[in-house]
């Protein structure tokens, strides 16, 4: 189940329980105790500057209007038959790439936003969400003057989910895209490594998610160096 998918069912289900609560005093599992590591990841920012990619043993792929270069050791099979996903295969090296309608997360839908106006208010895009995500904290929180919006909380509280089993997160940021990078752990075999949210201004504000078995960081420097 995708990252953002997964969040916008917990989202609903912690909303609705909290909806038979009148007094939250009273609710027993208060979501906002935030006591695990995960509520403090913050990802650091990483720059990647274009560069023309040399031919030699490497394979130009082109994905929903984009392009990039790879390894051509990763890239012996490239299946771009469908409209919605590619898939680029070198025996257990995979990448799997689909392109992602803007949902927000499930607020774009008006009985959803109506439900659950603390979060669905919080933020403005797929890609705010995510950013919020990758960088707003609990001790950031604590230690504010102001005190956070309910929608934050949420935001924050997620988190734990979505990150449960990521033990790195990063934010890749070129002239025209973002990218969100959740890095596995205990990863098991042949299982996916790297999970990638792309967000670049010619899909906007749709966009690319990419999960990868490769574990080398030069594989997604070099991609993302070259995308287009």
């Amino acid at each position: 189940m995708k990252p953002i998918l997964l969040l916008f069912f917990m989202i609903t289900y912690f909303l609705s329980v909290s909806a038979f609560c009148d007094d939250m005093s009273d609710y027993r599992y208060n979501p906002f105790q935030f006591v695990y590591p995960e509520y403090n990841y913050k990802a650091d920012s990483l720059k990647i500057k274009k560069k023309t990619a040399s031919l030699d043993n490497q394979t130009k792929v082109n994905f929903f209007g984009l392009s990039a270069y790879v390894p051509s050791e990763y890239a012996v099979t490239v299946n771009d038959e469908s409209p919605d996903k590619v898939v680029i295969k070198s025996g257990k090296n995979v990448i799997v790439m689909t392109k992602e309608k803007e949902l927000r997360s499930g607020c774009i839908d008006e009985q959803v936003a109506s439900r659950n106006k603390d979060f669905c208010s919080a933020f403005s895009s797929t890609k705010d969400l995510s950013y919020k995500l990758f960088t707003l904290t609990a001790d950031d929180i604590n230690k504010s003057d102001t005190p956070p919006s309910v929608g934050v909380l949420w935001i924050i509280h997620q988190k734990g989910f979505l990150f449960e089993n990521t033990k790195d997160i990063h934010i890749y940021e070129g002239d025209k895209f973002t990218a969100f990078v959740q890095v596995r752990k205990d990863i098991k075999e042949h299982g996916i490594a790297k999970d990638i949210d792309l967000f670049h201004e010619k899909t906007l504000p749709d966009h690319i998610s990419i999960g990868t078995t490769i574990t080398d960081d030069k594989f997604l420097n070099n991609f993302l160096e070259t995308l287009e």
